[in-house]
C-alpha cells in the first residue's frame, strides 16, 4: 500500500526543521540538494555532453507537468538512491557476515593477504582475485 500523502508532507516540512529533530536528517537533504542540482545543471545543458538518463529526459515530449524540477526530482532521488542502497546494504550485510564469523574472517585474511600486499601502491589484478578460491 503506498503513501503518496505522506510522501508530500514531508516534503512540506522545512529543512531546518528535521535537523532539529533529527541531526543525521542533514545527510537526506544534502542527498536532495545534490539530486536538485544535477536536475538544473542538466536542464541548463540539456544538449551538451554525454547522453544520459536525465538528459533523455529533459529533452523528450513529455507534457510539462512530467518535467518540472519537483517531478525529476524525486526520479533523481529513486533512481540515484536505489542505486546506492543497494550496493550500500549488501556490502554492510557482507562485512557484518564476515566480522561475525571468526573462521571466515581467518580464511578470508589469510588468502587475501598475500594478494593485497603491496597495496594501495599496487593494487592486485583481476585474475588475482579470481584465483582465491574462498572469496
Amino acid at each position: 500500500m503506498g503513501l503518496p500523502w505522506l510522501i508530500h508532507l514531508i516534503h512540506l516540512i522545512p529543512e531546518s526543521v528535521f535537523a532539529v529533530i533529527d541531526p543525521g536528517a542533514q545527510n537526506w537533504n544534502t542527498f536532495r540538494m545534490m539530486c536538485y542540482n544535477r536536475i538544473k545543471s542538466t536542464k541548463d545543458t540539456s544538449l551538451i555532453g554525454r547522453p544520459t538518463l536525465f538528459r533523455h529526459l529533459v529533452n523528450s515530449d513529455l507534457p510539462a507537468s512530467e518535467l518540472s524540477d519537483e517531478r525529476l526530482l524525486r526520479e533523481a532521488q529513486v533512481l540515484i538512491g536505489s542505486g546506492t542502497m543497494t550496493g550500500t546494504g549488501t556490502m554492510c550485510f557482507l562485512v557484518y557476515y564476515v566480522k561475525s564469523n571468526p573462521e571466515i574472517h581467518r580464511r578470508l585474511t589469510e588468502e587475501l593477504n598475500p594478494i593485497m600486499e603491496g597495496y594501495p601502491h599496487k593494487k592486485p589484478s583481476w585474475a588475482e582475485i579470481e584465483k582465491a578460491e574462498y572469496l
